[in-house]
């Protein structure tokens, strides 16, 4: 049957050759880029420069994870041991502390990357503490104790702090700890946070120092909106406490939104406000906004978190909040309340103290997504990790309840692009990932393409990245991604190799269209030769960009423009030029070039050829051919009305007669192939387009040069049904002679003029079946699978040079099946599912390359990479996670890019001030923190005997220099100018330079006395040369007269 089937095609060769070996093919996960499962919480390190984020469990049963990022694409992964969620990260210089869900601690070692132990407490964790420059981690506890953690020797401590509200109120049923915060400059002073109250507790005095309670008292409104509860007395639960910057307030929020500021001193309140409204304890005070005379009343939302910022001055503050806001209110994002500077404590009064908090200087919100809220955020400080990690912060990266992220610029709130300031994995959740295509890109074209623009300063420059070899074929694997706000990203997702141009290029399709609405892209094309892209939008508009400088004055060209008329914008034409509309900080990049406006149904699919074509079909039936030289339509039809009821050219027809309806589906277009070959009774090869429709049909376009050599036309040259009311997943033109794919590349047009002809046959898949035909409209031969329950959901062809050539279906439940060509026999069957692998609610957008790789995504926010021609190093399909790089999980090896860099240490800790020395408090070092919370039996710590070696190894070379200079000066000569010292034995510096200045003064002295030598030897050399030559004057002379007279 195999062998008949060849016959059929017409192929001669086995085009598969060395592939049809099983043992060629192994799946295995190359790479991923993005984020597994939806962000709960995030870090940022000003001073190793490197930014984590921790993420859910996933719907699939697989924990949450770490994700450490660093400059470029390092990316370094780690997993949870158990199944939970990551809430809360924090770094402490060389380590990385994780809380999860199920209470279990775990501690990262960004110096060797690796997971240093996983701690259980005894008990529920609620609420952690810990600081850069400590060795120790607080914990709060669910029953109200407070432990201590020793990151340096991985034990927990013998301290602990009791159930100080518990025993200050028996009646206390349930006093979990809530928050916990170290004093930011006093680090013998904690603020802990528990249910009914906040307690300041000293640890250098072993007890509590202040107990705060917030009561309202009947008639108070606090932030509650319905007039029965504020006739009431009541204690409204604390959600968060924090420190002032300074330490001289404390900020309580409670589970009704209400903000209290409180004297840390003598524990008075200053001032209690909502987001709105100010003075809100006060019996009286009118209701706020919020209240509806009516009856009705709004519900407030609780707050997520709260974060009390700071300039380089930490008394200018301002408060960043999330949540508390009405929920009647539209505008979802950050509030910011602008405090300004701090009025001086001890020369302020009472009221100038509580004005200041009521009336700050600027209240604003930080836009997000309307339809999103925020439910937690991680300020991006400028150089200071401490002060709670908000000391000047640059910007703020806010967390949505979607998992999404949002980046704001601080304090404007303006949204700052990700694109060039966080990774790719992370840019593919800021806003989630719609669409994406990949493209096979000339290396030379991509080096080529560094866009110049005005860039924001980065904050991600940590890390040190792993130096990998270059690929050896010269092209790369460029993906273009779409997302939800109309963006597009373009970068390479190559893998293995070493990233030459790892920049990300960003297009604003919002910009493009000028508009904020109707920004889903629904088709994505791009030439890997030329560096020109179509865009495919779900109102109907085709937009077109290239790759071009903004200054380069461009020819005019035949297309319709935009011009006023009557104060109105007039656009005539399909085609309209959009140059106009490029973004003015872009000096060079990728540019709009015009639009194709006359059809608002859907884009289902466009293709950009190398040779300067695009095919647009839109969900109504409609085709467009584009021929960039003009631009110009120089095809322009419906794929309806190319064959009326087109059975007698069917491969397969129908075994049931059913009655056909009254209004069938419109048949669309689903996929466009470029092609070079020469088709069925022609004595020429020439461009061919390939049409796959959605109803199982493959329709053949000749693209020819037009009459008198003046652009180019489209014929129709006919169509093949493959199977009815099955659409077309994949069409392959292959050259029948080499099996190399025959796409319409510059070099195959080039060869045309030159009479080359290409032998060529075509392999279309639709679901159930594939065949093997010469176009336009044989018949050849074909192989179904529908029997064995496989539905196929993308088809394509992996070529390895010298190896041969074979066919690749990806199946719907999971599987790729590789076939011969062209005899179709079942080569291997390989699993693409599991960790890493392909997720089957997306498996119909997933990319088959080439090159044997798999693109696809394995969640929502994550891409994976799978290869086929895996070599049993990299993950199999449903492996193990470990710690990763740049997303490849590994099991056997730890991550090559490194994370710390020793050269950069945390900056001190800052202390109390002089005046509060004066007053009284006390001075606690690290060393008598350890001390305290360790007890005297603990060893020193990992830190302190590195310090002390480093101070043994400096004394010791500061003692080997002074005996050196000692023994120097011992030997030196009597004589003041002889410094020379003996053989074998050490000169100091001094002595030295001394003996080397003697001895160059004795040369130059003798130097000058061979130079006076010199001057006497010539000087009598001359005088004995002047005298010779009187003498023989003379001697002439008289010679002379004698001639004459005798």
């Amino acid at each position: 049957m195999d062998f008949l089937r060849a016959k059929q095609t017409g192929i001669q060769n086995d085009l598969t050759r060395s592939l049809s070996n099983p043992d060629m093919f192994l799946a295995e996960v190359a790479s991923t880029c993005g984020i597994a499962s939806q962000i709960s919480t995030a870090a940022f390190d000003p001073v190793q420069s490197l930014l984590a984020v921790g993420t859910y469990a996933s719907q699939d049963g697989l924990p949450g994870e770490i994700h450490i990022f660093g400059q470029k694409r390092i990316q370094v992964t780690f997993q949870l041991q158990r199944k939970a969620s990551v809430k809360y990260i924090k770094f402490c210089d060389k380590k990385l502390v994780v809380l999860d869900s199920k209470h279990d601690l775990t501690i990262i070692s960004l110096e060797s990357r690796t997971v240093e132990t996983t701690y259980s407490p005894p008990g529920g964790v609620n609420a952690v503490a810990a600081e850069t420059g400590l060795d120790w981690v607080f914990l709060g506890m669910q029953n109200g104790e407070v432990i201590a953690y020793d990151l340096d020797r991985l034990v927990l401590s013998p301290f602990s702090i009791p159930n100080l509200w518990k025993e200050r109120s028996t009646k206390a049923v349930l006093c979990p700890v809530v928050s916990l915060e170290i004093h930011p400059r006093d680090i013998g002073t904690l603020l802990v946070g528990y249910l009914e109250g906040v307690v300041v507790f000293s640890i250098k005095k072993n007890e509590p120092t202040l107990f705060l309670q917030f009561e309202l008292p009947p008639g108070a409104p606090g932030a509650d909106t319905d007039p029965a509860l504020v006739q009431i007395a009541r204690r409204p639960k604390l959600s968060h406490a924090v420190w002032h910057p300074t330490g001289t307030f404390i900020l309580t929020t409670h589970e009704d939104s209400c903000m209290v500021f409180w004297d840390s001193k003598d524990g008075r309140i200053v001032q209690t406000r909502t987001i709105q409204d100010s003075h809100v304890h006060i019996p009286g005070v009118p209701l706020g906004i919020d209240a509806d005379p009516g009856g009705v009343f709004n519900v407030r939302e609780p707050i997520f978190r709260v974060a009390w910022c700071s300039g380089e001055n930490p008394e200018n503050t301002s408060l960043v909040i999330a949540g508390g806001n009405s929920t009647a209110v539209h505008a979802r994002g950050l509030t910011l309340l602008e405090l300004g500077h701090t009025p001086p404590y001890l020369t302020s009064s009472w009221e100038v103290l509580s004005e200041h908090f009521a009336s700050p200087k600027r209240q604003r919100i930080l836009p997000t997504p309307t339809d999103v809220g925020v439910v937690d955020f991680c300020p991006i400080p400028k150089t200071s990790p401490h002060y709670s990690g908000a000391n000047d912060p640059m910007a703020v990266l806010a967390i949505l309840e979607s998992g999404e992220l949002a980046l704001l610029n601080f304090p404007d709130g303006h949204p700052l692009s990700p694109t060039y300031l966080l990774p790719v994995s992370l840019c593919l959740v800021h806003p989630q990932i719609s669409l994406f295509n990949v493209t096979m890109f000339n290396r030379h074209k991509w080096l080529g393409m560094e866009e110049k623009r005005v860039k924001p300063a980065v904050f991600l420059e940590g890390g040190s990245p792993l130096c990998k070899p270059n690929k050896r074929y010269e092209i790369r694997s460029v993906a273009q991604t779409a997302h939800r706000d109309g963006t597009i990203r373009i970068w390479d997702a190559s893998h293995a190799d070493e990233l030459e141009n790892a920049d990300v290029i960003e297009v604003d399709m919002a910009g493009v269209l000028q508009r904020t609405e109707g920004l889903i892209v629904k088709a994505l094309g791009m030439s890997g030769m030329t560096g020109e892209m179509a865009v495919g939008m779900e109102s109907g508009e085709m937009v077109m960009l290239n790759w071009r400088k903004a200054a380069t004055a461009l020819p005019p060209v035949n297309l319709s423009t935009e011009e006023e008329v009557d104060g109105t914008r007039k656009e005539e034409g399909p085609i309209v030029d959009i140059r106009s509309r490029s973004h003015p900080r872009i000096r060079e990049g990728m540019l709009p070039l015009f639009m194709l406006k006359d059809n608002a149904s859907e884009v289902k699919v466009v293709e950009c050829s190398d040779v300067g074509f695009i095919a647009v079909g839109h969900a109504d039936g409609q085709l467009k051919i584009i021929d960039l030289r003009g631009p110009a339509i120089i095809y322009d039809a419906n794929l309806s009305a190319l064959t009326k009821e087109h059975k007698r050219g069917s491969i397969r027809k129908s075994l049931c007669h059913e009655p056909p309806t009254a209004q069938p589906p419109a048949e669309f277009a689903t996929i466009f192939t470029f092609s070079v070959l020469t088709l069925d009774e022609d004595e020429y090869s020439s461009i061919a387009l390939l049409v796959g429709t959605s109803s199982g049909r493959v329709g053949t376009f000749k693209i020819l040069p037009a009459e008198g050599g003046k652009g180019y036309k489209a014929e129709f040259c006919g169509v093949t049904s493959a199977n009815l009311d099955e659409a077309v997943v994949g069409i392959i033109p292959l050259n029948t002679e080499t099996g190399q794919v025959a796409l319409a590349t510059q070099y195959a047009v080039l060869g045309l003029r030159n009479g080359a002809k290409v032998p060529g046959a075509v392999v279309v898949a639709t679901k159930s079946e594939v065949r093997i035909y010469k176009p336009p409209s044989g018949k050849g031969a074909g192989k179904s699978w529908g029997e064995q329950g496989y539905v196929c959901v993308k088809a394509g062809v992996v070529e390895l040079e010298s190896y041969g050539v074979a066919l690749v279906c990806l199946m719907l439940s999971g599987v790729v099946k590789i076939y011969s060509i062209p005899a179709l026999k079942d080569v291997t069957e390989l699993k693409v599912l599991g960790q890493g692998g392909v997720d089957l609610a997306h498996i119909a957008e997933a990319q088959l390359l080439p090159t044997g790789d798999i693109v696809a995504l394995s969640s929502p926010t994550c891409l994976s990479t799978l290869t086929l021609f895996g070599a049993g190093k990299g993950q199999a399909i449903g492996g193990l996670v470990t710690p990763t790089v740049s997303g490849s999980r590994n099991p056997t090896r730890v991550p090559a890019d490194e994370l710390y860099n020793p050269l950069t240490p945390p900056p001190p800790r800052p202390t109390i001030s002089t005046i509060s020395w004066l007053a009284g408090t006390q001075y606690l070092s690290t060393a008598d923190l350890d001390l305290l919370i360790g007890g005297p039996d603990r060893p020193p710590s990992k830190s302190q005997i590195e310090a002390e070696r480093a101070e043994a190894a400096e004394a010791r070379a500061q003692a080997r220099q002074s005996q050196m200079m000692e023994a120097q000066a011992a030997a030196g000569g009597s004589e003041g100018d002889s410094t020379a010292a003996g053989p074998g034995k050490p000169q100091g510096i001094w002595a030295g330079l001394q003996q080397g200045f003697n001895e160059r003064t004795k040369h130059l002295g003798m130097m000058g006395e061979n130079m006076d030598r010199l001057g006497e030897t010539s000087k009598g050399f001359s005088d004995e040369v002047a005298r010779l030559v009187r003498e023989q004057k003379k001697k002439a002379l008289w010679g002379g007269i004698k001639s004459k007279f005798f």
